[in-house]
């Protein structure tokens, strides 16, 4: 890994609350970062492509209010990739398989930093062409 991903992902850890306050201010209101804390890193395994990847960043935290957990999966995307948003649904599928009896809610956040990755594709949806399947879709 590049020394500066690792830079990039110990400043979304450092600054996670201000990461979420500044880019999305409607779902700061309903996190309670008393209980925020960083998970070790998932190694995920996609059993029909025999691929194993590690996810970048994982922070753990609660709901105000409720007695329930909230996970955030933070990608940094540098450079295109025409399968990301695929890439993107099976880590939250294998997420969702591991922790979907213990966290409420599964946050995917995507950040795209490299050149000219304004118009990054943020959803992967499957559909007939009279009904829709299913719709993922990362903030």
């Amino acid at each position: 890994m590049a020394p500066h991903d690792e830079a990039f992902k110990k400043l979304l850890q450092t600054f996670f609350k201000e990461f979420i306050q500044l880019f999305f201010p409607e779902l700061d209101e309903w996190i309670d970062y008393f209980h925020t804390r960083l998970l070790m890193q998932e190694l995920l395994v996609d059993i029909v492509g025999s691929e194993a990847r590690q996810l970048d960043l994982l922070m753990e935290t609660k709901l105000k209010g409720q007695d329930a957990y909230i996970l955030f999966h933070l990608e940094p995307q540098s450079y295109r990739d025409p399968k990301f948003a695929e890439r993107m649904f099976i880590y939250f599928s294998r997420l969702f398989e591991k922790y979907r009896k213990a966290h409420k809610l599964i946050v995917p956040i995507a950040i795209f930093t490299g050149d000219g990755m304004k118009n990054e594709p943020d959803t992967l949806s499957m559909a007939l062409p009279w009904h829709e399947i299913f719709r993922f879709r990362m903030l």
